[in-house]
């Protein structure tokens, strides 16, 4: 069980929070999305959950059409770019441990 060092709060309580907005993703006016997700990770706190969403939205597109992948895509990346650059940094670093195995 991963938790948070800021927060105290486990990976495991916040994963079904985000899955939640994830899974309604189509459901969400699109000029609306790019917001609502920035609150809800600002919230929570992007260090920590910002890889968590980006991974969430990531299997989401994976199962969707392709013009849904397209715009899936996109937003993850806006959803980034919304961020500052240390955020971006430390998710960058997230992956690349995550990749590593460490």
């Amino acid at each position: 069980m991963l938790v948070s060092a800021s927060t105290g709060q486990t990976e495991i309580e916040i994963a079904p929070i985000i899955s939640a907005f994830v899974a309604n993703f189509d459901f969400i006016p699109r000029h609306r999305r790019l917001s609502l997700f920035k609150v809800l990770l600002e919230t929570l706190g992007p260090d920590q959950h910002l890889p968590t969403a980006l991974f969430l939205l990531a299997d989401k597109g994976c199962q969707a059409n392709e013009k849904s992948k397209a715009a899936m895509t996109e937003f993850g990346a806006d959803l980034v770019n919304s961020f500052p650059l240390s955020t971006r940094l430390t998710v960058l670093l997230f992956k690349i441990k995550l990749i590593e195995g460490n």
